[in-house]
């Protein structure tokens, strides 16, 4: 009987810290929405986003160069890179009041973070930086 009792505990425990888990992911959700400025996120994180009924219309930027994105990219993203001259330029082609979702290649590749520190100081409101980059994007590309 006292084997049975631990057995229902930990399968409570179990269900409790599955339903706060499943809690927070609609809490960072939400929190990811709300957040203005520079925002950091996974590729997980980015198409969960991405694929809410309430987030429309979000601009892409892949700031890798051209080779690059010739290779592969995530589905009507801009090429725009970050380390060319006309960068600033660029991005006055652009509405401030978009949402950006910005990506390089990995983990390691600064270009997004710059990207976006850039973005912000010319006045976009809310710029999503994909952390881990194009290697762990598992939605839809395309080739050019």
């Amino acid at each position: 009987m006292k084997r049975l009792r631990v057995v229902v505990a930990l399968a409570l425990v179990a269900a409790l810290a599955w339903a706060l888990a499943s809690c927070s992911g609609g809490d960072r959700m939400q929190q990811l929405k709300d957040a203005t400025g520079r925002v950091d996120l996974t590729a997980a994180e980015a198409q969960q986003l991405l694929a809410q009924d309430d987030v429309r219309g979000v601009v892409i930027f892949d700031v890798r160069d051209q080779p690059e994105f010739a290779q592969g990219h995530i589905v009507n993203a801009y090429s725009v890179e970050v380390n060319s001259p006309g960068f600033g330029a660029a991005l006055e082609g652009f509405s401030k009041k978009a949402t950006y979702l910005v990506y390089g290649d990995g983990p390691d590749d600064g270009r997004p973070g710059s990207a976006a520190d850039q973005m912000v100081a010319y006045g976009i409101g809310k710029v999503y930086v994909i952390t881990d980059g194009y290697s762990h994007w598992k939605g839809d590309t395309a080739t050019s």
